[in-house]
């Protein structure tokens, strides 16, 4: 492990932890085959020379530098594509993790449409809610007069029966009509 850590010390994180993934497959298959019960008898490395194996560390070097110039250039192509569109921000966001100035100044736009549609969602929850207690408040109050109306109808009602009347004048004065009306005649000579 010393000789593998003292040939990789040029090497960055991505590429060590890319080596370090080899060898732990590495040793997977071997335990596997191990549980398996397959006969794995050790195998015999292969021994460099310092010229061969300095060549081959410096082909693996480049072959992941490779590798890595790839995956760069493909990332930079997908950023292109998306670039412009409103999920550019979220892409940029949990792909790289961390927002630049440069992406947020570009995504400001967006963000700011983004908060001004909250904010009216918002205000017109507030006035639904204001509307709807209104609604209830006026409701309530037909009722009430609803109610107050039909009890006045049946007092106006009651009061005004013929009993109830005659009571209310007998004060005055005024008696109700025992004889039938008498119905008067003009001959047209007397006009």
């Amino acid at each position: 492990m010393n000789r593998f850590r003292e040939n990789i010390e040029g090497k960055d994180d991505s590429e060590f932890s890319e080596e370090q993934e080899r060898l732990e497959n590495a040793r997977f298959e071997r335990e596997y085959a191990e549980q398996k019960g397959f006969q794995n008898k050790p195998r015999k490395l292969k021994q460099f020379d310092p010229e061969e194996r300095e060549d081959r560390l410096g082909r693996l070097e480049d072959q992941l530098e490779q590798e890595k110039l790839e995956k760069k250039a493909q990332r930079e192509k997908q950023e292109k594509e998306a670039a412009g569109s409103a999920t550019a921000f979220f892409k940029k966001l949990f792909t790289e993790g961390v927002v630049t100035k440069e992406a947020a100044t570009e995504m400001l736009p967006f963000l700011l449409f983004l908060s001004f549609l909250c904010m009216l969602y918002i205000a017109n929850s507030h006035m639904a809610v204001k509307n709807i207690r209104n609604i209830d408040k006026l409701n309530k109050e037909v009722k009430e007069l609803s109610w107050e109306y039909k009890s006045l109808k049946a007092d106006l009602m009651f009061k005004s029966k013929l009993t109830e009347v005659a009571k209310k004048v007998d004060t005055l004065g005024i008696k109700e009509l025992t004889a039938p009306p008498k119905k008067i005649v003009l001959s047209n000579d007397e006009h």
